[in-house]
């Protein structure tokens, strides 16, 4: 107690507040620091998400073009008339899977890792390139037995 004898009241306190202002600012400074790395972290996040949005988008229009190519290619095979208008909303879909493509090529690689983003860009070409456009074309032009060929 005989240490404490030469300090007053008011020293003691002013230094128990000045420490307690300084660990407050700490705590503050290592907050904002925190919530800046977690926004960044939301960012990278966002960024996925929009790549997988656009693969997602892509796969889909991947199975309109199959789904409505298959439904005019049935309805020659019965006998029917198939007019070009038919091929319209097949057409449509192939186009925008061609649209995705270039979107996912322009976010590429992001976040993503960059191999894997290489990688889904070329089975994502190849599959435009060498199955689906081949087969609308072969559709749209030649016979069914044509276009069977082509599919298998």
């Amino acid at each position: 107690m005989g240490i404490l004898k030469n300090f007053t009241i008011r020293a003691v306190l002013l230094t128990i507040l000045g420490l307690f202002c300084l660990l407050w600012c700490a705590v503050g400074l290592f907050s904002v620091h925190s919530l800046n790395a977690l926004g960044e972290g939301n960012e990278i996040d966002r960024q996925l998400v929009n790549q997988m949005t656009v693969l997602s988008k892509g796969n889909d229009q991947y199975f309109r073009v199959v789904t409505r190519l298959s439904r005019v290619m049935e309805g020659r095979a019965a006998g029917n008339a198939v007019s070009a208008d038919a091929f319209a909303p097949v057409q449509q879909a192939l186009d925008n899977m061609k649209n995705l493509l270039a979107q996912f090529k322009a976010m590429a690689p992001g976040p993503m890792d960059a191999e894997t983003a290489n990688s889904v860009i070329a089975n994502w070409q190849k599959l435009l390139d060498e199955g689906i456009a081949p087969q609308v074309s072969l559709a749209q032009q030649g016979t069914v037995e044509a276009y069977r060929r082509a599919s298998q």
